[in-house]
């Protein structure tokens, strides 16, 4: 009986000496635990920031740009070293320093020159879209007796989920309209190209 006794003190001991090598008040997550399992905070801001960031490489002409067109019904790109006589669409190409498409613009010829739509498509260094804009100029819109600006742009997330979209119609000056008292008789259907290849494909370019 006192064997037994023994053997109980002896492990009780050894027991209060291990625990404390095995349990953690404030355990560590292995680092490619919590790679896996931490969201980002917000997608639709990086996407405004990276659209924002092409646009205005763009405008201030910090990217490599060419410009192509096309005529009639043909499909064959053609580099515009002066304006054209004649032309059915013109296509603007946006490269960064390592020949990366960034933004392909789309502005297809208007005969009665009521209106101009620049169709954009946004890429990701991957080559994956992440923004498309459309920005139309027309008149008659009946709200406005001078012409109208329609700005339309949708984001995606790398899987081509739209996540966000923004719109704006103003007047010549800025002045914002409302949408229910203007005619838009210009909201033609335009396809979205989820990759860049997709759409060089399409205006039939190799660059």
């Amino acid at each position: 009986m006192k064997c037994i006794s023994y053997f109980l003190i002896i492990v009780v001991c050894f027991s209060c000496v291990e625990s404390p090598k095995t349990i953690s008040s404030n355990p560590e997550p292995s680092t490619e635990s919590s790679r896996q399992f931490v969201p980002e905070p917000d997608v639709l801001l990086r996407l405004r920031g990276q659209f924002n960031m092409i646009e205005n490489a763009a405008v201030s002409k910090k990217l490599i740009s060419a410009e192509y067109y096309t005529v009639g019904s043909s499909s064959e790109l053609l580099k515009m070293d002066k304006w054209p006589e004649e032309y059915s669409t013109i296509y603007t190409i946006h490269k960064d320093s390592l020949n990366n498409v960034l933004l392909v613009e789309e502005s297809p010829f208007s005969e009665s020159g009521d209106w101009e739509i620049f169709y954009q498509h946004y890429f990701d260094k991957h080559g994956k879209i992440f923004a498309f804009k459309r920005q139309t100029n027309f008149f008659n819109s009946i709200c406005n007796d001078e012409s109208t600006h329609e700005t339309i742009v949708e984001y995606f997330d790398s899987d081509f989920v739209k996540v966000g979209r923004s719109y704006h119609l103003v007047d010549e000056l800025g002045n914002e309209l409302k949408i229910e008292d203007c005619v838009l008789n210009y909201d033609f259907e335009h396809p979205i190209f989820k990759n860049r290849e997709d759409l060089l494909n399409h205006i039939n370019s190799d660059l």
